[in-house]
């Protein structure tokens, strides 16, 4: 973590790769990555003046993304700007943890009782007797506020009558799914209670919480508002229905850790937040959030479902993903249609392909018959599925500026998920049976593997690249790396063949050849002359320098690109290479490898 006793150095830091990652590019295209600035980890957690509270209304940033927003994103200066790339990544494009994001799953191997648990612990589960202090406000589910036994505050929130079990399994699944990724999430339990165990409070002061403005949706400030009496109590309990043995099932998700700020937009930067210095729709967490929201069908991922979070100490705003019942098969009040996933609410490039036929125009949800798959699970389909045109309910900006390289890096998040963290994720929403939760497991491993299928095959996807000999005793050198699409099932060796190109002009190099993986172990290359022999002495003293590593001029930089083309009719045609940054370390007289970019 960056550490407090140099608070200057980092900001000095960031404000260096702020221009250089905003102005200076400005007159053409970007450095190439490994010669750009990095992030600093956390860097984003600096000390500031805490925020007002910003307004959550979000209905005109809906309707801009969902016309201006599509319309002209062919005309996005952004696009042309910065090509369309995310910003926020280090020189082995990746990005570090964050006020946004924080590697959990990418950086250790999580325990299936880590994965039930997700943000939540078992201190933190709601206690009995529960005290309501407010009815819910804002949103469409039925809810209200309670403060548990410990005096912890909940917001308690059913599901529909037709569908117990639904959206609070979804949101209890998701939550520990999002977590797991990365994001920063609430902590949500499931939780049923026997009626007997609510008190109804008098006097008590309504908390701030999701979805909702400290003083409600009515504008009345919180210490005017009036305590719920029974029959309110009763009547939000009347909007669901009690399990077979007369107590109520609902997600209950504790306060966040501070006073909340307002939710945060995908488009922007937040003005009052000094470390906000990344356009949103340039971050490639909230890009590769798309293939996150994708693989778990969050058709809901918008505005109103984030928040910005007061941490103090040290002073800083955290951002939060909140409100999971729209997700699966879910959609909150009721189960999903095919619509959803496939089409905006309002989408103008149907819309406007409808308008000449007088609405003949129609896409395949619209002919598609559809049986719910079980009253707890709803609707959440698999083969109709397609990763790369899933879309959320309204559109998205950073959505919509993801590029094949930020959804690879989500989709390498995706493929961290085993079958066994799956299962339980899924056995935390405590569905009614096993055959529920064997076939929402199943659904959503079967949509991992078309998830991880599809963005691995957009891109060249190699990892961990090592030069293994020199060029000292001759032309030519060795590569090795990890072949991803092979390493998790998704590609085959014998369906594989390496084409690759150096460009090294300061020593006067374009080499070009090609290679297929061996039958085992690490891809290897050797990168030479057309007519150098296949052999080089192993490197003794070349190695890769140090992340920050800045000895690098456009003079000495070397750039290895490497595709990974592949058989078979699922196929992408020729995909994205990667390109492989190299340093020429002139006292060994041989590579180091700075940088990797997909």
């Amino acid at each position: 973590m960056l550490g407090r006793d140099r608070p200057l150095a980092a900001a000095l830091a960031l404000a260096l790769g702020a221009v250089a990652l905003s102005g200076c590019s400005r007159g053409g295209s970007l450095p190439p990555l490994a010669l750009r600035p990095q992030p600093i980890p956390f860097a984003d957690t600096l000390p500031i003046h805490e925020p007002e509270e910003r307004e959550p209304a979000e209905i005109w940033p809906l309707i801009r993304e969902s016309t201006v927003g599509e319309l002209g994103q062919p005309f996005d200066p952004d696009d042309w700007i910065y090509r369309n790339e995310a910003l926020n990544v280090t020189h082995f494009d990746e990005v570090v943890s964050s006020a946004w994001f924080e590697h959990r799953i990418t950086r250790r191997d999580l325990s299936e009782e880590e994965m039930r648990l997700g943000p939540t612990s078992l201190e933190g589960r709601p206690r009995p007797p529960f005290t309501v202090t407010r009815l819910k406000g804002a949103g469409i589910s039925p809810g209200f506020w309670v403060e548990d036994g410990k005096g912890d505050v909940y917001l308690f929130k059913f599901d529909p009558p037709e569908n117990l079990y639904l959206a609070s399994a979804a949101n209890t699944i998701s939550n520990r799914l999002f977590w797991a990724a990365g994001f920063h999430a609430p902590e949500d339990y499931l939780v049923t209670f026997d009626p007997t165990f609510l008190v109804i409070s008098g006097d008590e002061e309504a908390p701030a919480g999701e979805g909702e403005t400290p003083t409600g949706d009515d504008e009345t400030p919180a210490e005017e508002q009036e305590s719920p009496t029974e029959e309110e109590v009763q009547e939000v309990l009347e909007q669901t229905s009690p399990l077979a043995d007369g107590r109520y099932r609902a997600i209950a998700s504790k306060l966040l850790p501070g006073p909340p700020k307002g939710p945060f937009r995908f488009r922007g930067t937040r003005k009052d937040d000094p470390n906000d210095y990344y356009l949103h729709q340039n971050r490639r967490e909230l890009r590769g959030l798309y293939v996150i929201s994708a693989w778990t069908n969050h058709v809901d991922m918008r505005f109103a479902n984030t928040m910005d979070v007061w941490i103090d100490p040290p002073g800083y705003l955290r951002h939060y993903l909140q409100d999971f019942g729209a997700t699966l098969g879910s959609g909150t009040i009721r189960p999903h249609n095919p619509r959803e996933g496939m089409e905006y609410n309002f989408d103008v490039w149907a819309f406007l392909a409808r308008l000449p036929t007088f609405g003949f125009y129609q896409v395949g949800w619209e002919e598609k018959e559809f049986e719910v798959i079980d009253p707890s699970i709803g609707w959440i389909p698999v083969d109709s599925y397609r990763p790369g045109a899933w879309k959320p309910n309204w559109p998205n900006a950073a959505f919509r500026s993801a590029t094949a390289a930020d959804g690879y890096w989500a989709a390498k998040i995706v493929a961290r998920f085993s079958d066994g963290l799956i299962r339980a994720a899924v056995e935390a929403g405590e569905l009614p049976d096993r055959r529920a939760a064997d076939t929402l497991a199943a659904i959503l491993i079967a949509r991992r593997d078309k998830t991880v299928d599809y963005w691995f095959g957009r891109v060249s996807p190699i990892e961990g690249v090592l030069v293994e000999c020199t060029d000292a005793s001759g032309p030519g050198f060795g590569v090795s790396f990890e072949d991803l699409g092979i390493a998790v099932g998704a590609r085959y060796r014998s369906d594989t063949r390496y084409e690759w190109e150096l460009r090294d002009e300061g020593r006067g190099r374009h080499w070009k050849g090609s290679s297929v993986p061996p039958g085992a172990g690490p891809s290897k290359l050797h990168v030479a002359p057309p007519d150098a022999i296949d052999a080089c002495r192993p490197a003794s003293a070349v190695e890769a320098p140090s992340a920050g590593y800045t000895d690098v001029s456009a003079e000495r930089l070397a750039v290895l690109r490497v595709r990974a083309e592949r058989l078979g009719p699922t196929a992408t045609p020729r995909p994205r290479p990667a390109n492989v940054y190299l340093a020429w370390i002139s006292d060994e007289k041989g590579y180091a490898v700075i940088g990797l970019e997909h």
